[in-house]
């Protein structure tokens, strides 16, 4: 952690910039008065194991190991010159830890590299003072903090083993179905496809939508066709049968 000191007996008003500043939604926390202080949770992270005692044998068997949810805590000082501004800056930093379904959060020494995460948790304190310092929590069900958006035919990780794609688009050739392949698994598509038609696999957060010219059709996927388990590796060419590979979108990822 680095940072200037500032003394606030004399500074009203904190201008300096910490080198590990949160940004959420890319933008500072310009609330009067506000400063970051310290922020953990970033660094490494441990997995549980999730085990079965054996009678009679030493130790235990691993079943598998479990990566945990994230979370960032953020100590803060809030200062003001009297209740009332004190209690509207609360007012801003409150809305500001509430914006949309997740909290897009960045840090100014990794600015390419984002965590999703919602407010779960806030210290209580005694208002009977100007200057307040104390923490809230950011809670990422996802602990992964992901990189930008990569594109192009062959897949380039730097951190992540393997990772989903973001999206993947087709243009159909004409045919009754169309095959993708990362040489390990595939993805089969069973429909009908005129040729020159856009067909889209589109990894959103919480569910994968197959569509076809703008229309959903998931009931396209033949069985045991799984796109939740099409993974990407480093170095990956993804081949295609019957369609031709338009856009291939992912996003390298890290603990």
């Amino acid at each position: 952690m680095m940072y200037e000191f500032v003394d606030t007996n004399t500074h009203k008003e904190s201008s300096f910039s910490l080198s590990d500043e949160m940004l959420i939604g890319g933008n500072k926390i310009e609330i009067p008065g506000y400063r970051q202080l310290v922020v953990s949770g970033r660094g490494l992270l441990a997995d549980k194991p999730q085990i079965t005692e054996v009678p009679a044998r030493a130790g235990v068997w691993l079943n598998y190991n479990h990566t945990e949810p994230r979370v960032l805590n953020v100590q803060y000082q809030l200062q003001a010159d009297s209740s009332e501004e004190l209690r509207e800056r609360f007012n801003q930093l409150n809305k500001l830890l509430r914006a949309g379904d997740r909290l897009d959060v960045t840090f100014a020494d990794e600015p390419g590299w984002h965590y999703y995460a919602v407010l779960s948790g806030a210290d209580q304190f005694k208002e009977d003072r100007l200057t307040i310092v104390s923490e809230f929590e950011l809670f990422c069900p996802d602990p992964y903090a992901y990189g930008p958006i990569q594109s192009g035919s062959n897949v380039r990780l730097t951190y992540a083993h393997e990772v989903l794609p973001h999206k993947i688009d087709l243009t159909a050739q004409g045919s009754d179905n169309i095959e993708l392949s990362n040489g390990r698994d595939r993805l089969v598509l069973n429909g009908s496809y005129s040729s020159g038609q856009t067909v889209r696999i589109d990894y959103q957060p919480e569910q994968v939508v197959v569509s076809r010219d703008g229309l959903n059709v998931n009931s396209d996927l033949a069985r045991f066709s799984y796109p939740e388990a099409f993974y990407l590796r480093d170095g990956d060419t993804i081949t295609v049968q019957n369609a031709r590979l338009s856009t291939l979108e992912w996003r390298d990822r890290k603990l």
